[in-house]
């Protein structure tokens, strides 16, 4: 089996029969596979000196790439795009349930990989790229991010009746790049933006069937690689909140990914809602997930200012409708947003604070004395601890492709700057509860291994802090890092 059949394995006979009938004369390009689970592959196995994903129910290849067990739902929906339509056609018993079938695994289906439809309109380079892939495909990041473009090239310039293969072909591109590199935050940021762009109400170019499949998809990529669905609420023990951390949002600190699901909160909600007021409501929700989860990292002040801007706006429209007691809601809220913001050791903090001030003074000058001088020791402990942990933040690659292993010293000095920068967190340098404490140790270890997962050594010092730390999980969450 190689990369070529996993990225567009299908049926051959069905493939010739198309060829035969578009006489096409070059080696069609097989039907891609399912995508393995997203989720599952935040759960792995060191083997051989690499972190291998660990995919339940797929099976795996001899060569240690990962294959659906299972592809019927992809075969209706190549299937159902090649039929006509026959709603003024009488069907038999049998033909009724199969089509009802076949609507319901299209509805439930929301894997990453859809089935690609074979199609002639690819070039050499991406041939050329695809060869080179097949042949190395742990190693040549070169010749992913040329099938990738290519992929892209094809899917922009095909703005005809081939447009949905080749939007296909690209999803299966994105999706064999994820198979191979599972934990890249750049490239799930990526396939969520391809999705948003598919899924728009406004892309005519594609079937009314696909965009509501990329919706599907685009949802399933928010909850994989951010865990955003996860309420790691009060009533769980702290051993049980701390597995599901470990599971959970492997790219939870990726400020692009956070931006595009708050973009996409707001959009559900305009399609859902008439009035302004739950327009604004998921807006706020959708931020107050985003932040508990990923506010605290050194690059969150997009965040944090779209945040702050929104509310700003909303205060605006407020107080020119005279709406005094939603004026008042928004002005508590704001007054909260601030105070949190100008704790985080993040980049802008002057910024903030000066925005801050000002906030306070136009609303009360003796308040704003007694508020201000509570709160800027926060503030100048937080540049402090913002200008220390810079120092560990440098060249750490944070988009690059966890290669295996190769013992360079390049390599060695990576290694060695992200065991620096996991160990400064262990020092708790924000003097922070036990909580809040693990959850920057854990989050500093998930981008360890996002950029060094085939090094067994880092997931051995992550699974070691879990089970020995003082804030780590215990037993329970280093077994899970394990896994």
């Amino acid at each position: 089996m190689t990369l070529e059949d996993i990225l567009f394995g299908g049926d051959v006979q069905e493939e010739e029969e198309h060829n035969e009938q578009m006489e096409i004369d070059p080696k069609p390009l097989p039907a891609s596979a399912p995508a393995p689970d997203p989720a599952a592959a935040s759960a792995a196995i060191v083997s051989n000196g690499r972190k291998e994903p660990v995919v339940d129910p797929l099976t795996t290849t001899s060569n240690g790439m990962v294959i659906s067990s299972s592809s019927s739902s992809s075969v209706n929906d190549a299937t159902n795009n090649a039929t006509t339509n026959t709603n003024d056609i009488p069907m038999t018993e049998d033909a009724a349930t199969k089509e009802k079938t076949e609507k319901k695994e299209d509805e439930d289906s929301d894997a990453l990989y859809s089935e690609v439809i074979p199609t002639a309109a690819v070039s050499d380079r991406f041939r050329n790229a695809l060869a080179r892939v097949q042949a190395d495909p742990s190693r040549d990041v070169a010749a992913w991010s040329a099938l990738i473009t290519e992929a892209q090239i094809l899917a922009r310039d095909h703005m005809n009746a081939e447009h949905e293969a080749q939007l296909k072909l690209l999803e299966s591109c994105y999706g064999g790049l994820l198979q191979v590199f599972p934990y890249n935050a750049t490239y799930w940021s990526s396939v969520a933006q391809f999705f948003m762009d598919v899924s728009n109400p406004e892309n005519l170019n594609v079937s009314e069937k696909l965009r509501r499949r990329a919706k599907r998809k685009l949802d399933r990529v928010f909850r994989d690689a951010l865990g955003y669905h996860i309420a790691i609420d009060e009533g769980r023990d702290q051993e049980e909140k701390a597995v599901m951390a470990v599971r959970y949002g492997p790219c939870s600190s990726s400020i692009e990914l956070w931006k595009l699901y708050v973009h996409v909160c707001v959009s559900d909600a305009r399609a859902i809602h008439s009035d302004a007021t739950s327009i604004r409501e998921a807006q706020f929700e959708a931020y107050e997930v985003a932040l508990e989860r990923t506010g605290f990292v050194e690059d969150a002040y997009d965040l944090w200012l779209g945040y702050i801007s929104n509310l700003k706006a909303y205060l605006r429209v407020a107080d020119e409708t005279n709406q005094h007691q939603e004026k008042q809601q928004l002005m508590t809220r704001l007054r909260s947003v601030y105070q949190r913001a100008i704790g985080i050791p993040m980049q802008h903090l002057d910024g903030l604070w000066n925005e801050y001030q000002t906030f306070e003074t136009e609303m009360s000058e003796a308040l704003a004395e007694a508020l201000l001088a509570e709160h800027l020791p926060r503030l100048q402990h937080a540049k402090q601890v913002f200008l220390e942990r810079k120092q560990y933040m440098i060249e750490l690659k944070m988009n690059r492709l966890a290669v295996p292993p190769e013992n360079t010293e390049m390599e060695k000095a990576l290694l060695l700057r992200w065991q620096k920068r996991c160990a400064y967190e262990r020092t708790n340098p924000e003097r922070l509860t036990t909580s809040a404490w693990s959850q920057r140790i854990r989050q500093a270890y998930k981008d360890c291994v996002s950029v060094l997962t085939r090094h067994p050594e880092v997931w051995h010092e992550w699974a070691s802090w879990e089970s020995a730390g003082s804030c780590g999980g215990g037993p329970s969450a280093a077994s899970e890092v394990c896994k």
